[in-house]
């Protein structure tokens, strides 16, 4: 996900830790945030932009397939969201 803003601004990331399907069933967990400008970020959920005000942030989690039966594909949208500090 790339950000942009103003030069070097710090910046909260907003983003839940698990989703959970209509059913109750955690389906993505796990959660892991990278900074280019920061690292890991995966705790702090705070970064800042850099000198051209910019990050590019990759964000990774564990899928959790519930079940025997075979899912051809798994569409899910994680609300995303960057607030100025």
């Amino acid at each position: 996900v790339m950000v942009r803003g103003d030069p070097g601004r710090v910046y909260r990331i907003r983003v839940p830790d698990t989703l959970v399907s209509d059913q109750g069933v955690s389906i993505v967990e796990d959660l892991q945030i990278w900074s280019a400008n920061t690292g890991d970020v995966s705790t702090a959920r705070v970064s800042h932009m850099d000198l051209d005000g910019r990050d590019l942030l990759r964000i990774t989690g564990r899928l959790r397939q519930e079940g025997s039966g075979r899912i051809g594909a798994i569409i899910t949208a994680l609300p995303l969201t960057i607030d100025y500090e």
